[in-house]
């Protein structure tokens, strides 16, 4: 039954991103967030993927961005999938020291205005994640204009 999940979450992790870019970042402390840009029936969604060690996303996600305009977006999501990989490494005094990875899958619905405001650049982001929120601000744009690009490719695409 674990496989059947894992497999149907690996396929529709696929198709999303056969009509979808990605824009990663890396987060200090063991902590990677990875945005998609695609669409769902039509309308445009975000898919958020956090990597870390021992931050989740919650069941119901609120992620905020805030743009180099001053406009904030804000959109509660939902939490699609959520898996651990277990592993580790070995260390010098040949101890084998176990760790494990937790990754936490969610979508966010966004309107046509609110694609069109990520031109504008991306400030701040602030998503709802346990047991702390994560928060990044940029000083100059990393993620929005390319997520905004990535929509209009993936419409493109679509249609």
């Amino acid at each position: 039954m674990r496989k059947f999940f894992l497999l149907c979450v690996a396929a529709l992790l696929l198709s999303q991103a056969a009509s979808a870019q990605s824009v990663g970042e890396p987060y200090g402390s063991g902590c990677a967030v990875e945005y998609t840009a695609g669409w769902q029936d039509g309308e445009p969604c975000l898919s958020v993927v956090v990597s870390s060690r021992a931050q989740v996303l919650d069941e119901a996600p609120v992620l905020l961005l805030k743009t180099f305009g001053g406009r904030v977006i804000r959109s509660e999501g939902r939490k699609i999938a959520f898996w651990t990989i277990r592993g580790g490494e070995t260390k010098d005094d040949g101890e084998f020291e176990p760790s494990t990875l937790l990754r936490t899958v969610a979508r966010f619905h966004l309107t046509g205005e609110e694609v069109e405001l990520l031109g504008e650049g991306i400030a701040k982001i602030r998503l709802s994640t346990f047991p702390q929120t994560y928060e990044s601000s940029y000083r100059r744009d990393r993620i929005g204009r390319k997520l905004y690009d990535s929509f209009r490719d993936a419409a493109g695409r679509a249609f």
